[in-house]
């Protein structure tokens, strides 16, 4: 077994995948070849003595072209571990904290909600938060109470469509919007040809989306392209992950200045400090990571691993996958674009493979401008039980040293389905940006 509290893991230089992971990645598990059943994928099968701790938002997935649900904007009493500054350590030091915050539905983080290109999403926006109290002599910061929805990323309507229905509305003003004992009906038709890939939901009324938002006011929107066969496969473990801060006051983020003033606490993963994510040896996952806090960056880095970047904000980037490591980590000028940090808001989906070696590793967030300290553990990730594969299907069409193969998939430059190719390095040296 492997364990280490440093970055000395990722300090030597990353391998690219072998052609057959590579292969194995984006064709296994498709075209009628035998497969693992998804609890093996997920690192919860019989073999893995650790548990997974890191929480699942709720997943609401459209049935026959519809997804209707009901979002009540509530406050809601949930006991979190809160660690604040201090220096990276597994574990931290944490404090079981009483919190009563701002929700939709009573939950740290609300539903991902799953659909298709073509589908359509109504939503009824409920506010039962209590009545607004002036807090301030800045008169739009005295709603804190009042909120709307915004849909953030997609390419959706945004006006009052029909009397009383509206799409991505946010248009209101401080003394609007959705008030206390009222609600509002939205209704998103997804376009056919909407690029596939995450985004989210969250409260945009100015002067009071800030609090909102910091409390857990937010929830993930997947748009599914039935033709891309590897971002939408089964047999890949897919995982939501908002990455936050909370600002508390007595367990409370009530008021503006809470929001800014009171201490910020250490970064959680849908609402876990520092869980556990289990894979096995050689296991692909794909990652969706949202920051949803709302000042700071978040780095990523996974010790003595790359991850693998295919998308940023829902844009797939073109033909190419984006290296994420300990060498990537200080790269913020646009000749490095994406890089590795989120800001807020932001998104990234990657592939994540497991080592061949058991252990312990940890997910790091890295100093990014802005950040409020150099570095923190988020995540303890524990490799073990019985290694997997996934089967090689086609065949590669190498030139020199580069594979190519081809993935039906949607590219946000031509907004149409086409055969992208995609290429990998042969050679073992790092993707560069």
């Amino acid at each position: 077994m492997t364990s280490s509290n440093s970055l000395e893991n990722t300090s030597r230089p990353f391998a690219q995948p072998r052609r057959r992971d590579v292969l194995q990645w984006m064709f296994g598990l498709t075209a009628g070849t035998a497969v693992l059943p998804l609890a093996g994928c997920g690192g919860s099968g019989s073999d893995a003595a650790t548990e997974d701790t890191l929480p699942e938002p709720q997943v609401l997935t459209a049935a026959n072209g519809k997804l209707e649900l009901e979002l009540k904007a509530q406050y809601t009493t949930q006991a979190l571990d809160i660690a604040l500054s201090q220096a990276p350590a597994y574990p931290g030091v944490s404090t079981r904290t009483a919190t009563y915050l701002r929700s939709f539905n009573g939950r740290y983080a609300a539903p991902t909600l799953v659909l298709s290109q073509g589908d359509t999403l109504r939503i009824l926006l409920n506010n039962q938060l209590p009545p607004n109290t002036r807090q301030t002599g800045v008169g739009y910061l005295n709603f804190q109470n009042s909120t709307n929805l915004h849909f953030h990323g997609l390419h959706v309507d945004p006006r009052e469509i029909r009397p009383g229905v509206f799409g991505d509305y946010v248009v209101d003003t401080a003394e609007g919007g959705v008030l206390p004992g009222q609600t509002r009906q939205h209704e998103l038709a997804i376009p056919s040809d909407h690029t596939n890939g995450i985004y989210w939901y969250h409260p945009h009324l100015h002067g009071s989306s800030n609090v909102q938002v910091s409390s857990g006011m937010f929830g993930a929107i997947i748009i599914r392209d039935p033709s891309d066969r590897f971002i939408t496969s089964p047999d890949i473990r897919e995982r939501v992950i908002h990455v936050h801060k909370l600002n508390l006051n007595d367990g409370r983020t009530d008021s503006f200045k809470d929001s800014v003033n009171a201490p910020t606490s250490a970064f959680l993963l849908n609402g876990a400090y520092q869980p556990t994510i289990v894979m096995r040896p050689g296991e692909v996952q794909n990652w969706h990571l949202i920051n949803t806090s709302s000042f700071y960056p978040f780095n990523p880095v996974l010790d003595g691993h790359t991850l693998w970047g295919y998308a940023k904000d829902g844009n797939v980037y073109d033909r190419r996958f984006k290296p994420m490591n300990a060498e990537t980590t200080g790269q913020f000028d646009d000749a490095h674009w994406p890089g590795n940090a989120l800001f807020p808001g932001n998104r990234h989906s990657l592939v994540v493979k497991a080592s061949d070696t058991p252990g312990t590793y940890y997910l790091r967030a890295m100093k990014a401008p802005s950040s409020e300290v150099d570095e923190e553990i988020v995540a303890r990730v524990v490799v073990e039980g019985s290694p997997m594969s996934t089967p090689c299907r086609p065949r590669p069409i190498c030139h020199a040293t580069t594979i190519t193969f081809r993935l039906r998939i949607r590219s946000w430059r031509t907004m149409a389905a086409s055969s992208a190719i995609w290429s990998w390095p042969c050679s073992t040296r790092t993707m560069s940006g």
